[in-house]
Formats: C-alpha cells, structure tokens, sequence
C-alpha cells in the first residue's frame, strides 16, 4: 500500500523522496511534493491494504523498500533517482535498504533512526517491556500505543511480583506474541539481528550521502551506532552528524524549554527544513 503526491505544475519526472514506514499516522508526502519532489509513503507488508504477508517488524523492510524503488523508477513521473528519510522505525527502513545498494536509491536523511538488537527491543542484552507495547500496537493496527499508561504499568507490576520468569510477562496474546517470543530467543546481537541491517564490512558498502538528526534527550543509541560504524568501516563516508538539544522526534527541532533546560536560540530551526535543503543540494545543486 502506498500514497503518491506529485507537484501539479510540474510535467517532467523528479526525483522521489520516499518513507517506508510500519507506523500509521501523519505523511509527509504531501510536503515533499510541496519542495518539488514526487512524494511517496509506502507501508510494511500487512499495513493498510496491504494484505499480503503478515506484520513482523525487522524481517522484511530491506527487501520491500527495494522493491517499491523499483517500481517508483518504472513510473513516467520518477527521473530514476530516489531519497530515503525516516524516523524511528522508518530510519531503520532506511538503512535496511541502504544495505540491499539498489542502484536509484542515492541518498538517506533519518532522525532517531531504531537499531534492531542495538537499541530496540532491547539494548545491553536487556529488553524493553515498552517492546511488547509497541508489537501489540502494530498487531492491531493502531495508529497510538494500545491501551493507558496506568494499565501496561499494572501489567508490568503484576509480572514483577509474580517472579515468573521473564517469557511470561503479563500478555495480551494474538499476534504480538510470535513477534515479542521470537525477539527474546535471540539476546545478544546475533544473525538474526546482524541481517537486518549493514554488520561491520557491510557498512564500507553503504556508499551514499547520509544525513543523521539526533537528540541529546533522544533514545538515539542508534543514531549513533549507524554514524560510527559507518565512518568506522567506510574511511570516506560522506556521512552529516547534527546532534542538539532535541528529545524524541528530534526531526521536529527543538523547543524554548526542554525538561527544564532553556534551549539556546541557536539550536531552534526547522530540522525539517533542513532535511528538504540537504536533499536539493544532492538532487538540484
């Protein structure tokens, strides 16, 4: 399932920005279209209509998203050239592609991108309870975290006095299950991890212009893995780090006050904008 907007006034092909995203909720496709590009949001497989295939986090997107830059480079509104972004989870899409090399794909920009087995589902070896959360909330379909705060805190308390072992934490069953067992059998950054995007050597591949928000507030130990590995393994990597006073979602910038701390005016821009400049420079010079 995916969304196409495409400037009006605008006959000849352009190149794509695209979001590959699991997550339901507000596009930007619109917005990309509104800088001059063809914007495109694509979902996961079983998002939306997409009826085909189930929903599993993590073991499909790399795949997918190279084959939705196919077919975006097959239409006569796409000049063959396509950039990535992302946030969260659609910045691990990002770099699960990235790590495929499709030809058209020639630039990503992610802000807080996840890190499969660096800093989600768990980090350290320690998973997160908020993980089962969010695999329910993607099971069912939903666009905000399943259920109240108050409720999935009772549900963790009921499991911590329990002193059952941690498989059994209180669930709620269905889907979401499969997906949380199949993260707890694999605790350290095994294959099973590594495959989902570049592992070491891999990221020496990864030989397109990066961009990478992130906050110092943000849950961004993966921004920041991608960035090191990257210019680790790739001496060259033309790969741009902006870190700042921003929390989650740090591609929406920063505001006056962040957790009591006055944020200085410096700091305060459009991260957004300045995505849509980073990509003109690389797509209009």
């Amino acid at each position: 399932h995916a969304r196409i907007v495409r400037p009006k006034a605008q006959p000849k092909p352009l190149p794509t920005l695209l979001e590959f995203t699991i997550e339901l909720g507000a596009d930007e496709a619109q917005a990309s279209a509104a800088h001059g590009y063809v914007g495109v949001i694509a979902y996961t497989r079983g998002r939306k209509s997409s009826r085909r295939g189930r929903i599993f986090p993590f073991q499909h997107e790399g795949e997918d998203a190279r084959a939705v830059i196919r077919w975006i480079t097959q239409q006569p509104w796409s000049d063959g050239r396509v950039g990535m972004y992302g946030e969260g989870y659609s910045g691990y899409a990002a770099w699960a592609a990235a790590k495929r090399r499709p030809e058209a794909l020639k630039a990503i920009a992610t802000a807080s991108p996840m890190a499969p087995g660096i800093n989600f589902p768990m980090m350290g070896n320690i998973h997160f309870n908020e993980a089962y959360r969010w695999a329910y909330t993607q099971a069912q379909q939903q666009a905000r975290p399943a259920g109240d705060d108050a409720e999935w805190r009772q549900r963790d308390q009921r499991w911590y006095r329990s002193g059952k072992p941690y498989r059994e934490l209180d669930r709620r069953g269905g889907k979401s299950d499969r997906v949380f067992s199949s993260w707890l059998d694999h605790p350290s950054y095994d294959r099973f991890w590594q495959k989902a995007i570049p592992f070491r050597e891999g990221f020496a591949k990864v030989d397109i212009p990066v961009l990478t928000l992130a906050g110092y507030y943000a849950p961004d130990a993966g921004a920041l893995y991608y960035f090191t590995e990257h210019t680790r393994y790739r001496r060259d990597a033309n790969h741009s780090l902006l870190i700042g006073p921003y929390g989650r979602g740090a591609a929406a910038g920063a505001v006056p006050v962040l957790r009591g701390y006055p944020v200085d005016a410096a700091a305060i821009i459009d991260l957004r904008d300045l995505r849509y400049q980073w990509f003109d420079q690389l797509f209009k010079n």
